[in-house]
């Protein structure tokens, strides 16, 4: 009986361990969709004396479902960093201005994707700007370290089109509390 009992003991221990690594494989975690993703607001003055690139300032979560949701980031200037290790400076203008959906394109194609709606504010004013002279998909080239990212230009000088073609002259993005955007981020499948 001994004997029996710890075959079927060793039977059930190997049936639940080959069960286990079949319900969650490493490969499965892998392939798994997002539940979320991180939205950042990139900024840079001119002058470069109030920045930001860090994904982890001026963000939100954006869920991974179909549909539209509305996102605000916003960047103040307490958050911003400043040439060295100043403090920021108010932004008389923009060089970089963009807005970056991390690791989205893992989930989704470029042509699923659409963002509509865009609101700038600098220190609470709606700035105008020409929705259409916007560019927005995968702006990166495809040996860049982010390839997956979703990207919003608003102006940028080493970008794909708003220096030469900008929604607004890079003045209009003169502020010295924040800056925000909104827009409605629409994922088709």
């Amino acid at each position: 009986m001994k004997k029996l009992t710890k075959k079927i003991v060793a039977l059930a221990l190997a049936v639940t361990t080959i069960a286990s690594g079949i319900a969650i494989s490493p490969a499965q975690k892998a392939n798994a969709a997002a539940k979320s993703y991180n939205c950042y607001l990139m900024f840079a003055s001119s002058d470069w004396k109030c920045v930001n690139m860090k994904e982890n300032v001026a963000n939100t979560s954006i869920k991974n479902k179909k549909g539209k949701q509305k996102v605000t980031v916003t960047l103040t200037r307490a958050k911003a960093q400043g040439d060295g290790s100043a403090k920021a400076t108010a932004a008389k203008d923009a060089t970089v201005f963009c807005v970056d959906i991390k690791e989205i394109l893992k989930d989704h194609k470029v042509k699923n994707l659409k963002i509509s709606g865009v609101t700038v504010k600098c220190d609470g004013k709606k700035v105008k700007i020409k929705q259409s002279k916007l560019i927005q998909g995968q702006l990166e080239p495809k040996e860049n370290e982010d390839p997956n990212k979703y990207r919003l230009e608003i102006y940028n000088v080493y970008g794909k089109g708003t220096k030469s073609d900008p929604p607004a002259k890079a003045t209009a993005f003169k502020w010295s509390k924040s800056i925000s955007v909104s827009f409605t981020l629409n994922i088709k499948k």
